[in-house]
């Protein structure tokens, strides 16, 4: 099973749900995640959506507050038949960032969670916006 994955924020009060473009950033600032505001965010989502049915699924939740940022994923590569050797890339996933953890949902809706140490420097960047 593959599928195309998109970061979501949910909100309380009168803020509606931010949705990113599946796959991708967004085209200009305004459309990318690190643009939405983080005040009265109840949850950061990545959701999957199934490129063989369409269905639209909830893979990984977490509550606004421990939120610090989404990550996109891809891999480099040299293809077999590329006559220059030139480098390409493959995007294969999308990480939410929390305060402890890296939490990575792979294409294929695989989940893998690690520990961010207290002595990686991003852990004292204060991500609010």
């Amino acid at each position: 099973m593959l599928y195309n994955l998109r970061c979501v924020f949910e909100y309380a009060k009168d803020i509606p749900t931010w949705k990113s473009q599946w796959n991708r950033s967004g085209d200009n600032a305004t459309d990318s995640a690190f643009m939405q505001t983080k005040n009265g965010l109840l949850y950061a989502v990545i959701e999957g959506k199934n490129i063989i049915t369409k269905e639209i699924v909830r893979i990984v939740e977490y509550p606004g507050y421990d939120f610090c940022n989404f990550q996109w994923v891809a891999a480099s590569f040299v293809p077999v038949n590329s006559p220059k050797g030139q480098l390409q890339s493959k995007l294969i996933g999308l990480a939410l960032v929390t305060r402890d953890n890296v939490v990575t949902v792979f294409r294929d809706g695989s989940v893998k969670i690690d520990q961010r140490n207290a002595q990686i420097e991003d852990k004292h960047m204060h991500y609010a916006r």
